[in-house]
């Protein structure tokens, strides 16, 4: 299967997109969402879109929230998605967590 490509044959995903995060209990509160959500950006797709699947939970919502309050510049590259992405599939997320204040 090549990048970006999905497994049943459909179009290729717009983004590389992040469709689940499991943090057990013991290790949560600790910054491990942070830490995951920077190692995401900057050093597995620095200056890339990133998607996360919708929906998104409200603690991972509230993660993002802190990342992006203290990470300006992420702001109009981190989206919300559907399906592969696509324009029209996407909600950026910085926005999107804005309009839920």
């Amino acid at each position: 299967m090549g990048p970006g490509l999905q497994e049943d044959g459909g179009p290729p995903f717009e983004m590389p997109i992040l469709d689940g995060v499991f943090i057990s209990k013991a290790y949560r509160k600790q910054g491990w969402g942070t830490a995951m959500i920077d190692d995401l950006v900057n050093v597995h797709f620095p200056g890339q879109d990133v998607g996360f699947s919708q929906p998104i939970s409200v603690s991972l919502e509230s993660v993002l929230k802190k990342f992006l309050t203290a990470n300006q510049q992420h702001r109009s590259k981190l989206w919300a998605v559907e399906n592969c992405g696509e324009e029209g599939d996407r909600l950026n997320l910085w926005l999107s967590l804005a309009i839920k204040r």
